[in-house]
């Protein structure tokens, strides 16, 4: 009796598209923090270490100097980009033409260079326009905070506040109203129908961010992958008649054709945002792989379509939406559902494979959402397995829908919307409690990424790793430590005393970026908060603090010398957190 193999352990994925990819991402994200100038000398570099790979003596020394010249090809990408516009001739006025809209962004190409500004509905592609507006400076950061304008500084672009944009002679409006627009839930089927969420309710979008479904509304992966699929099962039924034994790979074909023309028009519709940008790729190369007979490879596809979205817009890799979109996909593949689930009965295979598919999204995105938001939702997991189903496999068709059917057919469509909507809606209201705070830095957030690339192989290290990230924080022992921190207009002081008391002095002007860098620090609590006087430039980022942290005296310079004004208002949010509001009298 033979003995059986050894089973094999899971590891860490070896294929080189995805190295391309992961290389290209880093050195397109470290151009603006290290500084570089001109791009040719990172592009010369690429190129001799290129020459090296080919000579190389081992295959590690290859390897080596292909991950290195992707690193310096994507800093030389990064750098290519047109010169930043004079903010003053902004302010005269520029004429230009629309060289890309995404949604409500509008990308306008002048003779200063280019510049960006929201408008909805945004003019069409090609459209020349006149547009008057300001620019914004780079606003100040603290430390580990991502810079907000740093992609406009890559690009070569300045954000423009547009007080008017008026379309070249002969330029009609982009179109009539929209059906969904008689829907009692609007905001939400225009967002899923054409990626414009500027409708959506401030209480609805805080109650999908408090439960973690706010994804559901986002032109993703769900989206382009139902709009595929079914370009592709009609592509197999268009060529049927074709589908004798003889020509099937001209069937594939087809079906893969129709299925990538459906999935970029769509993209096209919502204005190419990244995540869809990256499904579309991925669905490129799975109809490929498809037609050729290849095993579809999901890290392959993955670093493929990253690698290719940093080589055509490398300022795309610090969106948001780039980072939650590629990392999201990279959790559930490595949180993917294992030969033992599949061995379950069909119904709770289903099960199973959807509760894997929502904690390995979340799991993915844990990294950027604790950088950038420092909250995760506790009912997450339970909310999309309630509402994910629905939502994709009816409302989204059922939103693509609307606009091309009758009226009579669309007017049933939109009550049957509705009504979907409102169990969703209901259903989330049931679940609806306050998220959790969790906090991490840029290294904190890298850190977190390698334990999930470990997951599979060392799942313990990999916790290690993620508990290391979130909780553990170094503070100096016996000494006392005063940070005056860079906060633009105003003050704002930690105070921490030997003895572990942390005090706060000032709040800086108003805005949660005083708290993300408390929380980033590990402080969750706070011994006393002091406000040197009633300016906004010294108070205004001080109700965040207090209404996350747990604050036990707050110390106001007087008493509130009106029953309405700042100081009120601090008065009453520090006797809301249980703090004792205290005044110099006392």
């Amino acid at each position: 009796m033979s003995t059986p193999p050894p089973a094999v352990r899971p590891s860490i994925p070896t294929d080189p598209l995805l190295y391309v990819g992961i290389a290209l991402v880093v050195g397109t994200l470290v151009w603006v923090p290290l500084g570089c100038g001109p791009p040719i000398p990172a592009l010369v570099g690429a190129g001799a270490l290129g020459c090296l790979a080919l000579v190389a003596p081992t295959r590690r020394v290859c390897g080596l100097a292909l991950v290195g010249g992707l690193v310096l090809l994507g800093l030389g990408r990064a750098g290519m980009a047109p010169p930043t516009p004079d903010g003053g001739v902004a302010e005269r006025g520029l004429v230009g033409v629309v060289s890309r809209t995404r949604g409500a962004d509008v990308e306008v190409t002048t003779a200063a260079g280019r510049v960006v500004l929201r408008q909805w509905p945004a003019p069409p592609e090609g459209t020349w326009v006149a547009l008057r507006g300001e620019a914004r400076e780079l606003a100040s950061v603290l430390p580990g905070e991502p810079a907000p304008n740093a992609e406009n500084l890559r690009r070569g672009r300045v954000p423009v506040r547009a007080r008017w944009l008026r379309r070249a002679a002969g330029e009609g409006a982009r179109g009539t109203e929209s059906a969904l627009e008689s829907s009692r839930h609007a905001g939400v089927l225009l967002a899923l129908a054409r990626g414009d969420r500027t409708r959506l309710d401030p209480g609805l979008r805080a109650l999908l961010q408090r439960t973690g479904t706010a994804h559901l509304l986002a032109i993703s992966g769900m989206h382009i992958g139902l709009v595929a699929g079914l370009g592709w099962t009609l592509g197999r039924w268009l060529a049927a008649p074709l589908s004798d034994g003889r020509h099937w790979r001209v069937v594939l074909l087809s079906a893969g054709c129709l299925s990538v023309f459906l999935a970029a028009a769509y993209a096209s519709i919502v204005g190419w945002p990244a995540s869809a940008a990256r499904a579309v790729l991925m669905v490129v190369g799975a109809v490929a792989a498809r037609v050729w007979g290849r095993p579809l490879r999901p890290w392959s596809l993955l670093g493929g379509a990253a690698a290719a979205l940093c080589l055509v817009d490398p300022a795309g890799v610090e969106d948001l939406g780039f980072q939650l979109s590629f990392l999201a996909v990279a959790g559930i593949v490595v949180i993917s559902p294992t030969q033992s689930v599949r061995r379950l009965p069909a119904g709770l295979r289903g099960l199973a494979s959807l509760v894997l598919v929502t904690l390995g999204a979340t799991a993915g995105t844990l990294p950027v959402v604790a950088w950038r938001f420092q909250e995760v939702s506790a009912v997450s997991p339970l909310a999309n397995l309630l509402v994910g189903p629905p939502v994709a496999s009816l409302v989204v068709p059922g939103a693509l829908l609307v606009d091309r059917l009758p009226a009579a057919p669309a007017r049933l469509l939109l009550w049957g919307l509705d009504h979907t909507l409102d169990l969703c809606l209901c259903l989330l209201e049931m679940l609806d409690c306050p998220p959790l705070p969790v906090a991490v830095g840029p290294g904190g957030a890298a850190a977190l990424i390698l334990g999930l690339l470990l997951m599979r192989r060392a799942p313990l290290g990999s916790l290690g790793i993620a508990m290391m990230a979130l909780f553990l924080r170094e503070r100096s022992a016996n000494i006392l430590e005063v940070r005056f921190l860079d906060i633009g207009q105003g003050d704002a002081a930690l105070v921490r005393w030997p003895d572990g008391r942390d005090w706060l002095v000032d709040g800086g002007p108003p805005g949660d970026g005083l708290l993300r860098w408390l929380r980033r620090e590990g402080i969750t609590q706070l011994d006393a908060v002091f406000v040197s006087h009633a300016h906004p430039d010294h108070h205004g980022g001080l109700l965040p603090v207090l209404a996350a942290l747990d604050v036990r005296s707050l110390w106001l310079p007087r008493r509130p010398p009106d029953p309405s004004g700042a100081l009120l208002d601090l008065w009453q949010a520090g006797a809301a957190a249980g703090a004792l509001v205290r005044v110099p009298g006392d």
